[in-house]
């Protein structure tokens, strides 16, 4: 399957955008809160709706706040999807001391190990190994005169 690759940055950044839909969807609700209640707006709907039977104004209000439901319950999950997804990210960052030669990698204590090796211990990543054509040639060249007989 295809993985998916999360920055932190990625994730605070679309964080932010869902909180930011969240507290506005909370402030047009309170602001609606305010306005409806001075002036008595649901009372005139249910009046212009009795009066106007076929605009269906009942069913409109009612689909629009099982709509404004779905559309909280919906960031929610992407807010709480965001969070577990930035729970576990895990970035290599810095310097790694690396041999030249070998590849190996200098861990915090001082020790050497491969890199396969350091990378599993500090990241999510798992290896699968393989052999690429330019090495296949120069380490096994008989492989290559066999596999085109």
């Amino acid at each position: 399957g295809e993985s998916k690759t999360f920055t932190k940055e990625f994730i605070i950044k679309k964080t932010k955008k869902i909180l930011f839909d969240a507290v506005l969807v909370l402030v047009i609700t309170v602001l609606t809160f305010i306005v409806a209640g001075e002036y008595d707006i649901l009372e005139k709907i249910v009046e212009m709706s009795h009066k106007y039977e076929h605009f269906e104004l009942d069913e409109i209000i009612t689909a629009s706040v099982v709509l404004l439901i779905c559309l909280l319950v919906f960031s929610a999950r992407r807010l709480l999807e965001l969070a577990k997804a930035l729970a576990e990210v895990k970035i290599l960052r810095g310097i790694i001391p690396i041999c030249s030669f070998c590849k190996n990698i200098r861990d915090d204590e001082g020790f050497w190990q491969q890199v396969e090796a350091y990378v599993q211990h500090h990241s999510e990543a798992a290896f699968s190994h393989s052999i690429c054509p330019e090495c296949i040639k120069k380490e096994c060249p008989d492989y290559e005169k066999e596999s085109s007989t």
